[in-house]
């Protein structure tokens, strides 16, 4: 279980208009998770979306994969943006 957005007082595709910018599948799959920045997958399915954070390769590895048969978006945000659904701990510090 990773960790997702929730905003309070937007929706998720909202909150990465506002803050996000659109990635492409190769942009992610090469992403430098050294920067200021982290990847979030924005996930239709199909009754609800969910907007993931990929805090490594391997959690972006995941998203990447699965679920093969839902629509996927990128977007690139800030980690400071993220704080709020992120937890900053060893091995997952923004």
């Amino acid at each position: 279980m990773g960790y997702y957005i929730n905003p309070v007082n937007e929706s998720k595709e909202e909150f990465l208009r506002k803050h996000g910018i659109a990635l492409s599948a190769d942009e992610v799959k090469n992403f430098d998770f050294s920067g200021g920045t982290l990847p979030v997958c924005l996930i239709d399915n199909l009754y609800f979306t969910a907007a993931a954070i990929a805090y490594d390769a391997q959690e972006r590895d995941c998203f990447l994969r699965e679920p093969l048969d839902r629509p996927k978006k990128w977007f690139g945000v800030r980690r400071d943006w993220l704080k709020p659904w992120y937890f900053e701990g060893p091995g997952h510090a923004i």
